[in-house]
């Protein structure tokens, strides 16, 4: 990383820090219009160090061989670009802690948008084996076993862990039943704060099997997180161990 990009994230990041403290010093009835025009700097300038970065490891890196070029990690910038409009769309809509339609849908496309501009590759799919008959690959046989175990595991006995409610969970209960009345906050204020997901999880997991307002909602769902976890970090294993290693370029 050169001297000028290095330095441009650096700037990037004071910007923003700077936002931020501008944005916990603000009174809440006033628009904070300094700290978010910090906040917009900081990412500008975030952006254009990305840009540098990669224009000096285009000039620097050299060709290895007849492959092509190392593409580095720069963002395709016009998804880039929709996923900082959608994430400012779904900012505003949200004024009130409260969530919308609209900037729901907003906050779905900035991260759809995040993750296609930083993708270098296209998803695959390998069917081959499965294709040839019943010859299936042991990896895939092993990944089942694991997820099934993993299941076993998160759902064994689940009512009686833990045996007794407490606060914690008598206030979460409470958080779910305003879900349901139709009280769709961003942010829940109750028992100091808490985050939002795992209220709206319980919420649909009441409504669709029809549960009680019961702890036991709250332990299927959150259960269910942990389950498509499972999954999620056999890919980023997989990815990881067939990740072609670069091999230095050799003299004549």
């Amino acid at each position: 990383m050169g001297a000028l990009s290095l330095g441009a994230f650096g700037l990037s990041f004071l910007l923003a820090l700077g936002g931020q403290l501008v944005l916990d010093a603000s009174p809440r009835d006033w628009f904070p219009a300094p700290g978010l025009v910090l906040y917009g700097l900081a990412s500008v300038v975030g952006v254009g160090a990305v840009w540098l970065n990669q224009r000096q490891t285009d000039v620097l890196e050299p060709t290895v061989g007849d492959g092509p070029k190392s593409s580095g990690w720069a963002p395709d910038l016009p998804w880039l670009i929709l996923s900082v409009g959608a994430t400012a769309l779904a900012f505003i809509d949200a004024g009130g802690n409260r969530f919308r339609p609209g900037g729901t849908i907003a906050w779905v496309v900035a991260v759809v948008a995040w993750f296609v501009a930083w993708g270098r590759e296209p998803l695959r799919v390998d069917l081959g084996p499965v294709r040839r008959g019943l010859s299936v690959h042991w990896e895939y046989l092993l990944a089942a076993g694991v997820l099934l175990a993993g299941i076993l595991f998160r759902y064994w006995d689940l009512n009686s862990l833990p045996h007794d409610v407490n606060s914690d969970h008598a206030e979460k209960l409470l958080d779910v039943r305003d879900v349901l009345n139709g009280e769709y906050r961003v942010f829940f204020p109750r028992n100091t704060g808490r985050e939002a997901l795992q209220f709206y999880i319980a919420a649909v997991t009441v409504e669709v099997f029809n549960l009680p307002l019961h702890k036991y909602a709250l332990q299927v769902g959150t259960a269910f997180i942990g389950v498509l976890l499972l999954p999620a970090l056999y890919l980023l294993g997989n990815s990881l161990c067939k990740r072609p290693r670069h091999t230095e370029a050799q003299g004549p």
